[in-house]
């Protein structure tokens, strides 16, 4: 079974969070909002770079092969992201 175009945008949008190599999915995950880690392993991360980098990292494998800088960036985008969710769903006074 194969997974259609309309299919990865509904999972991607519908995430909490994306981890990806530099192929389309980040493109996607910009265009939905999600939260994206992409880790790049072309040598050319300035070509992944998305323009939101508070939602959208991007981590240049090559340079850095390391899954601690991985994981503290998940952090840091999962703390952000729930701060975000904290600010909308307080009610104004």
């Amino acid at each position: 079974m194969t997974t259609g175009l309309g299919e990865i945008g509904f999972l991607i949008q519908n995430a909490f969070l994306l981890i990806s190599n530099c192929t389309g999915v980040p493109h996607i995950a910009s265009a939905t909002h999600t939260p994206s880690i992409i880790v790049s392993m072309d040598g050319e991360p300035h070509r992944w770079d998305p323009l939101d980098i508070q939602l959208h990292r991007t981590i240049n494998w090559l340079a850095e092969a390391d899954f601690e800088k991985v994981k503290i960036t998940l952090y840091d985008l999962i703390s952000k992201r729930n701060d975000l969710k904290r600010k909308k769903t307080v009610s104004p006074k």
